[in-house]
């Protein structure tokens, strides 16, 4: 079944304003652990908390986890949160480089 070019531009555009609905709660969800977890854990000095990136390009999400050994990412974890967000997990990869460990997922 075609559908019109206005009615695919405005399903894009809807899907669209919904990954960045989604991505803005992300961001917060984020941000609420990052507190909970630097007031509940005593982290040693020196050692980073992990980082996180999260980029959308189109209909995509790529999200990177960075993190020491003294602070760990479940992947498994991570993949649940963004199922209970909505998004469709298409691939993730885990890799270990020095002392850091490297998490990204592709959603869409």
């Amino acid at each position: 079944e075609s559908f019109s070019i206005p009615c695919q531009l405005e399903g894009a555009t809807n899907y669209i304003k919904k990954l960045q609905f989604n991505l803005e709660q992300l961001k917060q969800k984020k941000e609420c652990i990052l507190r909970k977890d630097s007031a509940n854990l005593s982290v040693p000095r020196g050692i980073d908390l992990p980082s996180i990136d999260v980029r959308v390009t189109g209909s995509a999400l790529e999200v990177v986890l960075i993190s020491g050994e003294n602070y760990q990412f479940k992947l498994s974890e991570i993949i649940r949160m963004l199922h209970e967000e909505g998004a469709e997990v298409v691939s993730a990869s885990f890799s270990v480089l020095d002392d850091a460990f490297f998490h990204t997922v592709h959603c869409k």
